[in-house]
């Protein structure tokens, strides 16, 4: 088997670029090289590596998917036929924290790129290239949706504890912002509040819930009613805040939707369990990173759902939780879709039902499991091009919902003892 070679680039947004060379040995190569991303450059640094190995070796580039200059680096590699691998940063990061008294240079992170692939040779992945740029345009506005939406809960979690200031007890029972009353009933309650600061608060909008103010003194009144007006503008400008975020939200997921129709003309993704209009651009944009995966423990790995393990010697430990190493959207919408999908097909219900009792798993780390199989749906869709079709257990199909919907609500439902047994329960 011939030996191989890595050379760890770390690539600077703007500026020098550092370049270390590691044999199959994990033992660095000559000194550390300094480059700009300029073909003279390139050319010169890949001129140094000829001459630090044998023509037999196997060169491996490893990068992070980061940064401007990672597509010229990328390609001016593969025009000469050299390997280029990816590694997720975040697993980057965690293996650096293992190597104690590290200072966090330039130089030191490109040798611990190499040393990371030399470890964890099985974990990398190829440079992910769409054979659509629309791939690429879609991914974007997935991020842009994925962070619009954890905006949107920052504001409801400021407004809410904007009113929870005054109101005691109100976040457990305001409604939610996202809701079409919404924002009229945090209105409403403010209104009811500012004109008797003192009494009772119980708008029409939540009824079954008496919020009781506790009384105040004269003066305590007369500074509260002096505070109020600039409360009164905070939560005002919280309103129009998250309104705004609504409407930006409203309109990426309508272009989502649609680069979505044009990109998957047959809704191969819809025909997943669980996947419908929201989540169908979601699962879409992983199409191009399941062709260059090899592997479904890469795969697993980059979307951050492999367990992550500790070993010493003969013992294994399993922290039972997930690495989530991942791009975080990915994850959500697999959670969303797998505890949505376990309800309608018969093999994702086995699967969770499985966890549940025979496994002893919680709810939470049961569904991670059917969202792993989920994926695996997924990565099949991807590469025979045929949409789903439900099975059961046994693997004879079904397509008749009433009977999908009999067999999950006569076999495999959870009992209550065994959700009992597996909740947290917290004295109250």
């Amino acid at each position: 088997m011939p030996s191989q070679a890595f050379l760890g680039c770390d690539l600077a947004r703007y500026g020098t670029h550092w370049a270390v060379l590691v044999n199959d040995r994990g033992q660095q190569v000559s000194k550390p090289q300094r480059f700009r991303t300029r073909p003279a450059d390139l050319e010169q640094l890949y001129q140094w590596v000829t001459t630090q190995i044998t023509p037999e070796t196997e060169l491996r580039v490893i990068v992070e998917p980061t940064g401007p200059a990672t597509e010229p680096v990328q390609r001016f590699w593969r025009d000469r036929r050299v390997r280029v691998d990816c590694v997720i940063p975040l697993r980057v990061k965690r293996f650096r924290e293992s190597y104690h008294g590290h200072t966090k240079t330039d130089r030191l992170d490109a040798f611990i790129l190499a040393k990371y692939a030399h470890t964890y040779a099985d974990l990398l992945y190829p440079v992910i290239e769409p054979s659509d740029p629309r791939f690429g345009t879609l991914k974007e506005g997935i991020k842009d949706s994925w962070r619009l939406a954890r905006d949107l809960g920052t504001v409801e979690k400021r407004a809410t504890a904007l009113i929870d200031r005054w109101i005691p007890e109100f976040g457990t029972v305001a409604p939610s912002l996202r809701t079409p009353d919404g924002p009229a009933i945090f209105q409403e309650v403010w209104q009811t509040f500012e004109e008797h600061p003192v009494w009772t608060v119980c708008p029409s909008a939540v009824q079954d819930h008496c919020l009781v103010i506790r009384p105040r003194t004269a003066a305590e009144r007369a500074a509260l009613r002096e505070r109020l007006p600039a409360a009164r503008q905070q939560l005002q400008r919280l309103l129009d805040q998250h309104q705004l975020l609504r409407e930006q939200k409203a309109c990426v997921e309508a272009d989502l939707t649609t680069l979505y129709d044009i990109l998957d003309p047959a809704q191969l993704v819809r025909s997943l369990p669980g996947v419908g209009v929201t989540l169908a651009p979601f699962f879409l944009a992983l199409w191009p990173a399941i062709q260059a995966v090899r592997s479904r423990k890469a795969l697993k790995a980059y979307v951050g759902l492999d367990i992550a393990t500790n070993q010493s010697n003969r013992t294994l430990h399993t922290h039972g939780h997930v690495t989530k190493t991942g791009p975080s959207w990915a994850r959500w919408a697999l959670y969303l879709a797998a505890d949505i999908g376990r309800h309608w097909d018969p093999q994702l219900a086995a699967v969770y039902y499985r966890a549940m009792t025979a496994k002893g798993k919680c709810h939470q780390q049961a569904v991670i499991e059917v969202a792993i199989h989920l994926l695996w749906r997924l990565a099949r869709i991807v590469r025979t091009g045929q949409p789903y079709e439900f099975r059961d257990p046994d693997g004879h199909p079904m397509p008749s919902g009433r009977e999908r919907q009999q067999l999950i609500a006569t076999q495999y439902t959870v009992p209550d003892a065994v959700r009992n047994r597996t909740r947290s329960h917290r004295p109250t």
